[in-house]
């Protein structure tokens, strides 16, 4: 059976050796068409930072992607956290707040499941005001994911970079 090879370091071009080596602090957003090497970007940030002992954690929406990241990493025998938008969110949430992420309920009372009231959200946040954390952030697939996602992380992390389709 034939298997794709992930480009590596030395198959980036120009543009993409440029934003691989950007710093790893503060934010940025890096977008472009699909199929023009952003994952494999964020994968080699990650590599590099993890060398540089500032571990990165790296959110995306899509489930296949990100289990075929963590095959990427594992096969560099990289401890790098990987994780979708929806168990990360609920996880840190909870550890930061000690509850859940509260959930819309429907006009029946059942909560519905990953659509989350941000704006319960937004209230639990501005009640207890921390100091964003400067461990680093990489979001794929980041056109994929809510508005009010990009307003609580940017109250939570300093380090974000947002790779994303220009959709």
């Amino acid at each position: 059976m034939p298997r794709l090879k992930m480009p590596g370091v030395d198959d980036l071009t120009p543009e993409q050796d440029r934003i691989l080596r950007l710093p790893d602090e503060g934010r940025c957003f890096i977008g472009g068409p699909p199929g023009t090497g952003k994952t494999i970007i964020a994968l080699l940030r990650a590599h590099a930072m993890t060398a540089r002992d500032n571990r990165p954690s790296i959110v995306m929406h899509n489930r296949l992607l990100k289990s075929y990241c963590e095959q990427w990493l594992a096969s560099r025998r990289l401890r790098v956290s990987v994780d979708t938008y929806h168990r990360w969110f609920s996880i840190h949430y909870h550890r930061t707040y000690g509850a859940y992420p509260p959930e819309l309920v429907d006009a029946a009372g059942t909560a519905r499941r990953w659509c989350y009231d941000w704006a319960q959200i937004e209230e639990t946040v501005a009640a207890k005001p921390l100091q964003p954390s400067a461990a680093p952030l990489l979001i794929d697939e980041g056109q994929d994911l809510p508005r009010s996602f990009y307003q609580y992380v940017s109250l939570h992390f300093a380090n974000i970079m947002v790779f994303a389709d220009e959709n």
